[in-house]
């Protein structure tokens, strides 16, 4: 087995991160994965022999350094209860912070914050106060600054003034749009991957005139240790979450990010594999907006086939499609897709 761990962070430097980094091979080597401190980001990758005999390098968690709850699992196949849709949702997930890099100095000044539950941190080299994900996250929208803790995932930064967007979303946020007035008391939910972007207008004023659907809300469901999101057939190269953001800025519809962890992947994975998570991710974006404002589901193309996770390793999409989804949580299902 191969441990990948930050090592500038925790081994090359002396410090109280040595004890951590000490309390982390204890957990290994005992595999007491319970020890291991929060915020320790590792990765395990396991090896499995080819055809051929030479050993294969297999990605057990996401590309990112994922904290210790995201062990990555393997779905057994054929095991599935699909009487727990109707109850399954997805665990609270204690993963790593927004940021996905910050030099050690300032790491050990955010993880003290934290540790002291405190909500901001002086940053030590400027001496300025930083407001964490905490603070932020009461605004209920992102200010496109390019904060460093920015719990949007820099939905509202332009890359033109402020740079590449680079924070992940690790908790569910409605991504708003500036002076759009306040939120429709009933919205449909567009299941949108970022390689149907090229048909998502042509879907959208399909269902404003055939459906009379007046307000459209978004739903992408993304990687908490990555800006990775979830994909149909093809996956466009690069940034495919700020895809979606542009396009959702552009045409002024608000976004439901919704992330899922591998261990929330794992816990839903028995109620139908793909279809388990999928209703717990719709139960989540109920749980996310106003009581009864999300009335039905719409799907850009065929919604017979389910997104998946890439950042999954092998979970199944099973046999169903949006139809039971929706049915798990009392949702109409719009038809007619692309």
């Amino acid at each position: 087995q191969v441990f990948l761990v930050d090592g500038n962070a925790h081994f090359n430097r002396p410090g109280p991160r040595l004890v951590e980094a000490l309390e982390f091979l204890v957990a290994l080597l005992h595999e007491r994965w319970e020890l291991i401190p929060d915020g320790f980001a590792w990765e395990m990758f396991s090896f499995v022999p080819e055809a051929a005999g030479q050993p294969q390098a297999v990605p057990r968690v996401s590309a990112t350094l994922a904290s210790a709850n995201d062990v990555a699992f393997e779905v057994v196949q054929g095991v599935e209860d699909l009487s727990l849709l109707a109850t399954v949702v997805l665990p609270p997930h204690a993963g790593v912070h927004s940021a996905p890099v910050l030099t050690p100095d300032v790491e050990e000044a955010y993880l003290g914050a934290c540790a002291a539950g405190r909500n901001q941190y002086k940053d030590p080299v400027s001496g300025y106060a930083c407001f964490m994900e905490e603070a932020l996250s009461t605004r209920a929208n992102c200010c496109g600054n390019r904060c460093r803790h920015c719990p949007f995932g820099h939905y509202k930064v332009t890359q033109k003034h402020r740079g590449p967007r680079l924070n992940r979303i690790t908790a569910p946020y409605l991504l708003p749009i500036s002076g759009a007035g306040p939120a429709a008391e009933r919205t449909t939910l567009l299941i949108l991957t970022a390689g149907q972007l090229p048909l998502a207008a042509a879907r959208v004023q399909q269902l404003r005139s055939e459906s009379a659907v007046e307000s459209i809300t978004l739903l992408v469901v993304v990687d908490p240790g990555s800006r990775q999101i979830w994909a149909s057939r093809d996956i466009p190269e690069g940034d495919n979450l700020s895809l979606i953001m542009d396009w959702s800025l552009e045409h002024k519809m608000p976004c439901l990010a919704v992330p899922v962890s591998v261990a929330q992947a794992q816990a839903c994975a028995p109620a139908g594999g793909m279809l388990g998570v999928m209703a717990a991710v719709l139960r989540q974006a109920q749980a996310t907006l106003s009581p009864g404002q999300v009335v039905q589901i719409a799907c850009v193309q065929d919604e017979q086939v389910l997104p998946t996770l890439p950042w999954v390793v092998g979970l199944e999409a099973g046999l169903a499609g949006w139809g039971a989804a929706t049915q798990a949580v009392d949702l109409q299902l719009l038809t007619r897709p692309l």
